[in-house]
């Protein structure tokens, strides 16, 4: 008898992580479908054309078993990733985003996936321990609010400067009808920008950026928002975590609300001795408010 459970158990456990691997499977490769859309393939081809700033690939999200847990999905947004390969055109004046000089989506969100696990097993930056510190109460996913991002060529004028111009940042993150993009009926027809639909993919239970005060422009971009309407609700010391569930309105496919927060970057969270606890605490409080409301 004590054979025949054992032998059970572990049929269960191998159907469980079929499932898990199933799920992580189908969200990677939605994202990967969308990445690969002509109207992404499109934007590319504008973005360079248009822009005279010397730009890289856009970051491809990508899920990991971290994300398919038993607990509150979390989608966490840092600021943006540097130093992948700079975008060109290709011989004959088109953009391809599927095969770009021994890049693409594939190759990015495997990146993505794998550095999202290495991280996390050994956090080595303040970034990491922070969102380590998460995982005992959400199921995460990490990716980045601004989806255009600067080449090595300009690293140094992007470091004068700050952040990214208004016009280089329009291009590939304000919102656009999706006419190209056949893998989600929904987002057929539907003005929403590139993030909306990675969080519609997602379907996460709660939002969180981590860009500190000064991307405001970045996420009323990438909400239709005018920039003037974030003001009030940016991140400070006396209010590190902001809930903008009421300015940024995203449900998830289930039809719930998503908890959305704004808060520091956690390199600044970590100057202003904001603890990894502290810092918890705040965001799970506010996640369970939100859900209790509903």
């Amino acid at each position: 008898m004590e054979t025949s459970l054992t032998h059970n158990h572990i049929d269960l456990e191998k159907i469980n992580e079929k499932l898990l691997k199933a799920n992580i499977d189908w969200i990677d490769n939605k994202l990967l479908s969308f990445y690969l859309s002509k109207d992404m393939n499109e934007k590319g081809c504008c973005l360079i054309n248009n822009i005279e700033y010397f730009l890289a690939y856009p970051f491809c999200c990508g899920v990991t078993e971290h994300y398919c847990q038993d607990k509150p999905k979390m989608v966490l947004f840092g600021q943006e990733y540097h130093g992948s390969k700079a975008l060109k055109l290709n011989d004959d004046k088109t953009f391809d985003f599927e095969s770009h000089e021994g890049y693409s989506p594939k190759g990015y969100q495997d990146w993505a996936i794998k550095h999202t696990n290495n991280m996390l097993l050994k956090p080595k930056y303040s970034f990491w321990q922070y969102i380590k510190s998460l995982t005992e109460n959400f199921s995460i996913c990490w990716n980045n609010l601004d989806k255009v991002y600067l080449g090595e060529k300009d690293k140094d004028e992007y470091l004068k400067n700050g952040k990214l111009t208004y016009d280089a940042e329009k291009v590939l993150s304000a919102r656009y009808e999706a006419k190209g993009y056949e893998s989600n009926s929904s987002c057929t027809t539907t003005n929403r920008s590139l993030i909306e639909r990675e969080i519609q993919i997602l379907s996460p239970d709660i939002v969180v950026f981590l860009v500190g005060p000064y991307y405001d422009l970045s996420l009323a971009t990438a909400f239709g928002l005018d920039r003037e309407s974030l003001y009030e609700y940016r991140p400070s010391l006396a209010n590190s975590v902001r809930d903008i569930s009421n300015v940024i309105k995203l449900k998830n496919n289930t039809g719930k609300d998503i908890t959305v927060l704004w808060t520091y970057h956690p390199r600044s969270l970590q100057l202003y001795k904001i603890t990894k606890e502290s810092f918890v605490n705040e965001i799970t409080n506010k996640y369970n408010t939100n859900k209790n409301s509903q």
